[in-house]
């Protein structure tokens, strides 16, 4: 492991207040959240260490990692972002996502279902060939159409609610 990449909860948490200090509202400081996410022009590189890294800085190191993070994974052929990254404000639930382990769900997602094979090594996931093996298997099952006039047509009603820290970024469903 990269020693200048080594992100603690501290460090989560101090750039987690960094976000909050610069763009939440009052009443959001007051209760922990960012209101708009979308909108909030905070950067990692704000907190930049001058000279040697302390615990209120970052090491350029963790500076790209959390523009990595915010940003979303990039296809390498492409450089098209394959999905939105987090939103800020969400920095210090990121630990479980960066500990160079695979995510659970995301792993069983691609084992089980996309290659339905349970020896499948996370390690060898190309960002533009097995992603997009992947959604060309998987992608029928897991869209379905956007057209809703049916649905409000028999005079039903929807209430849908994805939450800024809910690791489905909101703007998934802006875009």
């Amino acid at each position: 492991r990269n020693r200048d990449l080594n992100m603690t909860k501290a460090k989560f948490e101090m750039i987690s207040q960094a976000a909050l200090k610069a763009c939440a509202s009052p009443i959001g400081l007051k209760q922990g959240f960012i209101d708009d996410p979308q909108h909030c022009d905070f950067e990692p590189e704000q907190l930049l260490c001058k000279e040697a890294e302390t615990a209120d800085c970052l090491t350029a190191g963790q500076v790209e990692l959390m523009k990595q993070l915010y940003r979303g994974p990039i296809n390498p052929r492409t450089q098209e972002v394959i999905f939105p990254g987090v939103a800020k404000g969400n920095e210090r639930l990121l630990g479980d996502f960066v500990d160079g382990k695979a995510f659970p769900v995301a792993l069983d997602l691609f084992k089980y279902a996309a290659f339905q094979d349970p020896d499948w090594d996370w390690t060898t996931l190309d960002w533009d060939k097995t992603v997009n093996e992947a959604v060309s298997k998987l992608g029928p099952l897991l869209h379905v159409g956007s057209d809703l006039a049916p649905f409000f047509d028999r005079g039903a009603k929807l209430l849908l609610y994805v939450g800024w820290n809910d690791f489905h970024n909101g703007q998934e469903l802006i875009d």
